[in-house]
């Protein structure tokens, strides 16, 4: 008993091809998303307390009215 290969046309690899091309695109696309809803969770958590420090020291450091800061213009 004789086994043959079974030959791939090239249109067969080309569609192969075509078709794992787009399923890593896909991927790429999923992981990105992903990755940018992760990072950009992260990020605004950051900047959250971020901007909350900032309002405080802003209020802490403000001067009563009427006073200028030291070296400014007068």
């Amino acid at each position: 008993m004789q086994h043959r290969k079974r030959q791939i046309t090239l249109k067969q690899r080309m569609g192969l091809c075509l078709a794992a091309f787009f399923a890593a695109f896909a991927m790429q696309l999923t992981l990105n998303g992903y990755q940018s809803r992760a990072v950009q969770a992260v990020q605004d958590a950051q900047m959250g307390s971020f901007n909350a420090i900032s309002r405080f020291q802003g209020r802490a450091g403000e001067l009563p009215l009427g006073e200028q800061r030291a070296g400014g213009d007068h």
